[in-house]
């Protein structure tokens, strides 16, 4: 994306320069008459070219500093190092070049246009007079042309990650974020060794926050959706044993209290939830619950309940399935519904967690309850800290920051690179208008309507800017594949509508371009343009 904001901008130079080369062909004409070489003539076309581009990057630097702080106080969530973005010696240094490069690169265009004029003609004719040949129209329309193609690339793909933002947005995690808010406890071990002394703390910690005004429910799991945590565990399935050397199937695990489904909102499709923290301890026989996905890939059109699934190679301990939930998105809103068993927290194998995750929803604003949950665990353990506190809704959004923080830099790219061909249609328009002025002048004076006049600039635009979609459509088909399995989401790289409404855009702001250099035009006075020729 900044290769190609640079390469537009200095198009948008070129042209430029190339347009003050023609305009100052009788002053090269007279220096090089005057004994000036063709290298001096050459560097110092050269020089102004390095100059501008050196001012410009200087105030490339004051804009870079003032939107690099102005992204990096946003703080995007799940971006990594975010603080130490900033520019450096490397920054600086690199901008430099870079504006060098760049000065001494395109003004090679206007530098050979002055080394290859024809001194004869030159002096022969003004500089008003003079006009382009059709090599300079061509050099010119090519740039504008490249400005116009490398943009749309730009818009498109910006327009993909924005619809594909907006799919992201629309995804359904299984769970409802709004309204909950988490924190991490990690009970040590010295001090909680078994599991009486675990149950011991969490009953009633539950027990506590269940209790305290605006909380509607309160769970606790091992992890948490969109958080990419927890662990896959080799499982048994008693009614489809296993072939001779074949490996079990692996299902990511979890471990939940009764609460935590109704705490995240998960929905309960079949059977029912954990009644207890330790469900089917007392008897011997284990449960759990799994995901519909889980079940589908399993028991396809089948109900899974009652079935028993082992964890073990041998003296499997067996467990049935008591309850069927929804399946929620545990890797990001990009992955696929996991196929997830859920234990209790403690499990008929005397399995037991001392770490969890609690989720508690409330009526109103979660970070409104951190004081109130802050003195709850205190009251039970005052020695006991509380990490990474945070509502859902901060896990949802980092889990999209990748995404969105990419689309707002691209679609920042993809609006400078839309006004430079902008720009650059509307500079080349002016400029051809300027030089066919006797032109347009003959043709009002032999009746040539202000319609007439508008529509020949008019479609002198659209051509050049038709011509630019064409190849930037051709260009963007190609370039947009490169981004469609990394940061596309249930969005076609070669997706029509995007690329018909970027079309769209881009013959609108065509027109818009070249619709103030065809009003000129259809001032002219033609007795001015005839005294002036």
């Amino acid at each position: 994306t900044v290769g190609f904001v640079l390469i537009i901008a200095c198009t948008n130079v070129a042209n430029l320069m190339l347009v003050r080369a023609e305009n100052q062909q009788r002053e090269v004409a007279v220096r090089t008459a005057l004994g000036a070489s063709r290298r001096t003539v050459i560097g110092h076309v050269l020089k102004e070219s390095v100059t501008l581009s050196a001012i410009g990057g200087a105030l490339g630097l004051l804009l870079a500093y003032i939107g690099v702080r102005a992204l990096v106080a946003m703080r995007p969530d799940g971006i990594p190092r975010i603080d130490e973005i900033g520019i450096d010696p490397t920054i600086l240094g690199f901008t430099a070049l870079v504006s060098v490069v760049s000065g001494l690169v395109f003004g090679l265009f206007p530098a050979l246009h002055h080394g290859a004029t024809d001194l004869v003609t030159a002096l022969k004719e003004g500089s008003r007079s003079a006009t382009a040949g059709k090599e300079r129209h061509r050099t010119r329309n090519t740039l504008v042309v490249t400005q116009v193609a490398l943009a749309l690339v730009l818009v498109v793909g910006s327009g993909l990650m924005i619809r594909s933002f907006r799919k992201l947005t629309e995804v359904d995690p299984g769970f409802q974020a709004a309204g909950v808010l988490t924190m991490n406890l990690a009970l040590p071990g010295g001090r909680y060794e078994d599991v009486g002394a675990v149950f011991g703390f969490y009953d009633p910690l539950l027990e506590r926050l269940e209790a305290l005004p605006g909380v509607s429910g309160v769970g606790a799991a091992t992890s948490l959706p969109l958080t990419g945590a927890g662990a896959y565990l080799a499982t048994q399935i008693e009614d489809k044993p296993l072939a001779e050397g074949e490996f079990p199937r692996a299902f990511r695990i979890w471990r939940a209290s009764p609460g935590f489904f109704r705490a995240m909102g998960i929905t309960l499709l079949e059977g029912e939830l954990f009644d207890t923290w330790e469900h089917g301890m007392a008897t011997g026989t284990g449960h759990v619950v799994v995901s519909r996905q889980m079940a589908e890939s399993v028991w396809p059109g089948e109900s899974p309940l009652g079935k028993r699934l082992g964890f073990r190679r041998t003296d499997s301990t067996w467990a049935s399935i008591v309850g069927v939930v929804g399946g929620i998105r545990a890797q990001g809103l990009r992955e696929t519904p996991d196929r997830a068993i859920y234990f209790p927290i403690s499990d008929a194998q005397g399995g037991f967690t001392r770490g969890l995750r609690l989720t508690i929803r409330t009526t109103g604003d979660p970070m409104s309850l951190v004081s109130a949950v802050r003195q709850e665990v205190a009251a039970l353990d005052p020695d006991l800290p509380i990490a990474d506190i945070r509502p859902m809704t901060d896990i949802v959004g980092e889990s999209m920051a990748r995404v969105s923080f990419t689309t707002l830099l691209l679609t920042i790219g993809a609006a400078v690179s839309l006004l430079l061909g902008a720009v650059g249609i509307y500079g080349v328009i002016s400029y051809i208008v300027s030089q066919r002025r006797t032109e347009i002048g003959l043709r009002i004076a032999l009746g040539a309507q202000q319609r007439d006049v508008s529509r020949l600039v008019l479609k002198q635009g659209v051509t050049l800017g038709g011509l630019g979609i064409v190849l930037g459509l051709a260009g963007a088909f190609g370039l947009t594949r490169l981004i469609g399995t990394t940061l596309l989401f249930e969005v076609s790289p070669t997706d029509p509508i995007t690329y018909g409404v970027v079309a769209l855009v881009f013959l609108g702001t065509v027109l818009v371009a070249s619709l103030v250099p065809a009003r000129r035009a259809t001032r002219v006075s033609p007795l001015e343009a005839l005294r002036e020729q």
